[in-house]
Order: C-alpha cells, then structure tokens, then sequence
C-alpha cells in the first residue's frame, strides 16, 4: 500500500527544488511546461500605485483624477472620486482560488462606510456572482491629513469564473458629501494560516452537481495519546499500517506507528525519525477500510521548521481500496524525497488495469513552502480528478480515472525513492484536520 512513482515523475521532481513554474506531467516522454504558478505572496494588482497614471481604475458613478496622496507609507498618488462606487484594476482567476483583495480609502468630508466586494464573470463575459465584505467606518479627513482605512475580504472564485471586478462601495449620510481616496490595491493567493475546519455539506459545483455531503470532520481534538501498534488513534477513528512493517523501496525504512504518531494540542503529530539503523514513518487512514467511491478530501497541514530535510518525505494520497496498484491513485500533495523542498506534487496514476509502471501517469507540480500552513483537496468524480492547493488548481486529470473504492492515506515514508535517513535526523509534520465528503 505505498505510492509507487512512474519514471518519468521520478525524473522531473529530481529538479523540483529550483522549480518556480507548474509542469504537466503526461505518458509522453515530451512533457511540456504549462504556465507559471506562483502560491507566494506576490501582489496581482496591476498598477496599484497609480504611479503614472490611472489605467484600471474608474468610477461608476462619478468623475475620477490621479491627485497626489500623503499620509500613507509608500503611496504617492491615489485615485480621487466624486462617485460613490470606485472600480479597482480587474482581477485573473482561476476557479476555486482563494483570493484576499484589499485597497486603503480616505474620505474628504465627512464620515463615511465603505465595503469592497468582487463581481465575478465567466469567459463569455457574465456575471456569475459576487461577493462583498462588511461595511467599514472610515472617519472623516481632508485630503492632505487624517486617516487612512484599509477594507479588505476573502474570498473564492466560483466554478467558471475567469475574471473578478473589484469595487469599493461607499454610502455617505444623506445631505452630506463626500470625496474618496483610494490607492494601494492588493490582489494576493489568500493567507490561509488561521483557516478553520470546515462544518457542514457544501453546495453544487462541476464536479458534484448535486452537492456534497459531509462524512468525516476530524480536527483531533479528542482523547490525547499515541498511536497503537496498528495505528489507531486515540478517538477509534483512524487506522494504520502495522509496527514493523517494511517501507516499499526503502533502504531501511519501517512504519511504526507507536513511535511516530501522537494526538494533542489539536493536532496529529508524524514525528518521523531515525533508531540505530533504522527510519521510522507512519501513515494514517480514516475508518472505515473500505472507503468510498468518489468524494472530496481536504486536509490541512504543515512540516515543522527543521524538517525539510532529505531521508523524510509525505504523501497525501487516494489508495484503492483493493490494494491493486492497476485500479488507480490519485496523489494531492505530494513532496520528495530532498532538503529545502519547495514544491508540492499532485498525480493521478491511471487506473490501466495493470501493475507499475506500466500505467502512465499525469501530474504537475507547484512552489509552495512546506513549513506554512497549507490546505490539499482531492475532488474524485466520475471521469474526472481533480487537486488543489490553497484553493489554487495544480492538476486536472480526465484519462482511466478510478471508478472502485478507494480511501484517504496520510503517508510519511522514510528512505523511500531518494536519500537515506541519517542518524539523528527528524522529520515532523503536523495535521490540524481533515474532511471528507460524499458525492450526492
């Protein structure tokens, strides 16, 4: 039951440490690079300064003029507006992405509240839907002192969304007047590091027409504890591969759940580590054993400082249920075995019926940090696999999808496909939850 890695994968991750962009990975030795991914936090506001003149921003409602701004550290300029409703640069998106837009607003007159909310549109130019933030006092000011107030919401892009408008909205006293200030727009991959578990069903979307219902919602806030010999978890939910159980490919790696796996403080603790000539890792998987077809999983987590090191690695992955390697695996986030890793892998090995590797594999991979906090998805439907990081799609899979039963597999692994675990090293990786859902 361990993730068996295609040639070809093997390969490309070999020099993934250096890797900035996202790689499609096919069966086609001529796998060709796809457009750039960046998961940091690098601002997608074009012209957010105004620093020479005013392309992107307008007004609705009003007139609207470059005019000189103070009072706000690295702003020169802003955008002035008689008009109630002012329209920042537009926004590229990809659906599911997580995204945290914001803009700084002064207003000249008298006080005043202001939300901002994104108008998202699909390709043919529609608006899908919106979203919008509370509304925010902003105090009055005069154009040269007082306050600036940053407004600011999170939020995702809808299925079939491309693009986002940005729009600040004010409403002002009635019989008063006021002018807006705005500049300073920033547009970046939400910070997910305060992200809660999420409760509930969830909506329709392309993969699950008819929504999703929730079956697990695992945030180990129960019993504390280690694990026992056969990897249960103090809550009886969770089950593992057994003490002493060799690691696939590995030089001297060993699953030993008693050593490696511990619940508290909220979190699931791997603490991968070497014991005389042996590695230990461990996986876990929820109950029950004979997991499910179709569904969607999200896990979040992260590695702890000092242990992006070779000799250790992870896998978030989709096993098959009949332990046959042939009948498909889906991979959602997957790091290698390397130091100073910065990227993240998802994978789809097709279900081609027979045994690695001979079944092609298609993938991609993006530049993340592993010691911040980050969400993986897995959405499994008929046909169609899909994986996410953050919200961000790193990997859309349509050929011999899996169609038989298959279960979540949380797998830290040890000498596996890569350097040897030296003597005295650590590899620690915490999980603060997990959720799964079944396709309605």
């Amino acid at each position: 039951m361990h993730t068996t890695r295609h040639p070809l994968i093997a390969a490309l991750l070999a020099g993934a440490a250096s890797a900035a962009a996202l790689i499609a990975v096919s069966s086609s030795p001529a796998a060709a690079a796809s457009a750039s991914v960046d998961l940091g936090t690098v601002n997608k506001c074009a012209n957010p300064l105004l620093a020479t003149d005013t392309t992107g921003w307008s007004s609705t409602d009003g007139t609207i003029t470059r005019v000189a701004a103070s009072g706000l550290s690295g702003a020169s300029w802003a955008i002035s507006t008689n008009g109630k409703k002012l329209v920042q640069p537009k926004l590229t998106v990809v659906a599911h992405e997580s995204w945290q837009v914001s803009g700084w607003v002064r207003s000249i007159g008298t006080d005043i509240t202001v939300r901002i909310g994104i108008d998202w549109f699909n390709a043919a130019g529609t608006v899908i839907s919106n979203t919008f933030s509370a509304y925010v006092p902003v105090a009055a000011s005069t154009a040269t002192t007082g306050t600036w107030t940053k407004v600011s919401t999170v939020a995702v892009a809808p299925t079939g969304a491309v693009r986002g408008a940005v729009s600040q909205f004010a409403t002002v006293p009635t019989g008063a007047t006021a002018t807006l200030l705005d500049t300073g727009c920033d547009y970046e991959l939400a910070s997910l590091g305060d992200v809660k578990i999420p409760k509930g069903n969830l909506p329709a979307d392309d993969q699950g027409p008819n929504g999703w219902t929730q079956t697990l919602s695992e945030d180990f806030n129960t019993p504390e504890g280690s694990a026992t010999k056969v990897g249960a978890l103090p809550d009886g939910l969770w089950w593992g591969y057994p003490d002493n159980t060799k690691i696939t490919n590995s030089t001297n790696g060993v699953y030993e759940p008693t050593q490696v796996v511990t619940v508290s403080g909220g979190l699931l603790h791997f603490n991968g580590h070497t014991e005389g000539s042996s590695a230990y890792a461990a996986s876990e998987l929820p109950l029950p054993k004979a997991g499910q077809t179709y569904g969607r999983w999200d896990v979040r987590y992260r590695y702890l400082p000092g242990s992006n090191i070779a000799g250790f690695k992870s896998v978030w992955m989709l096993w098959p249920s009949s332990d046959v390697w042939g009948d498909g695996e889906m991979d959602f986030a997957e790091f290698d075995n390397a130091a100073d890793r910065s990227t993240v892998g998802a994978y789809s090995h097709r279900a081609c019926g027979q045994t690695p590797p001979a079944c092609p594999t298609d993938g991609a991979i993006a530049k993340i940090d592993p010691q911040q906090w980050h969400t993986a998805t897995a959405i499994w439907s008929p046909g169609k696999y899909t994986a996410y990081t953050d919200g961000h799609l790193i990997v859309s899979a349509t050929t011999q999808i899996a169609t038989t039963p298959h279960h979540l597999v949380l797998q830290t692994e040890a000498s596996d496909y890569g350097p040897t675990a030296n003597p005295g090293d650590v590899f620690k990786v915490d999980v603060a939850w997990v959720v799964a859902y079944t396709r309605n």
